[in-house]
């Protein structure tokens, strides 16, 4: 019995550790996408003037694929809620949950903001087709 605390407290750093890092993984990626987003109304200005560098440059945003990015990123985080809810720290998900849900939320952002991203590329290049 004296091994249970020690590995309750050893889950909820490691569920810590894990938040952390997807609390660094949303800032990062809100960082791409912010840059895609920078580059995409770059491309729009751009796309009368120089239309080759336009598809070449949206598509390098394309191929990045942010979208599949993000999507990777929750279903890790997923298994990151599903560990809290399986596990012995069950207990203690309400401490957890404010963060859990904000994080959950954060990564809804994030995938709504690279599909519009992607919406935008592919209106921009139906444009150019044209």
């Amino acid at each position: 019995m004296t091994n249970q605390p020690l590995d309750q407290e050893s889950l909820s750093r490691k569920l810590e550790s894990l938040l952390a890092d997807h609390r660094r993984f949303v800032s990062e990626f809100e960082s791409s996408l912010t840059n895609a987003g920078n580059f995409i109304q770059i491309a729009d200005v751009a796309m009368e003037r120089e239309p080759e560098a336009t598809v070449e440059m949206l598509n390098q945003i394309r191929d990045i694929d942010l979208l599949g990015h993000v999507r990777n990123l929750i279903a890790e985080f997923d298994a990151v809620q599903g560990f809290v809810f399986a596990s012995p720290l069950a207990h203690e998900e309400e401490r957890f949950r404010p963060e859990i849900a904000g994080l959950a939320a954060d990564y809804e952002d994030l995938e709504q903001r690279a599909e519009d991203q992607l919406n935008t590329i592919s209106a921009i290049l139906d444009t150019l087709d044209c």
